[in-house]
């Protein structure tokens, strides 16, 4: 199965129902269109933090070497 986004809404619920024993596992897959690894993924997150979404961090990448306005200098020198 390609790559998608389940939205959280739909992670939550299969937990519950899983935990619940409302439905067999291989039902529950089948009918949201989700692998086994990937919901015994998402069911671990949520034993250890509580929460089906993965908290990336405040920021992604290297910080910035300069600010704003060095940038705007330099975008004026570029210009001119």
């Amino acid at each position: 199965m390609p790559f998608r986004c389940i939205d959280h809404g739909v992670k939550e619920a299969a937990i519950r129902i899983h935990e619940h024993d409302l439905l067999p596992l291989e039902d529950l897959l089948d009918m949201l269109h989700i692998l086994q690894s990937t919901f015994f993924r998402i069911l671990q997150l949520f034993r250890e933090t509580g929460s089906v979404v993965c908290d990336k961090g405040p920021s992604l990448g290297h910080p910035r070497n300069l600010v704003m306005d060095d940038i705007q200098y330099l975008l004026c020198l570029i210009r001119h």
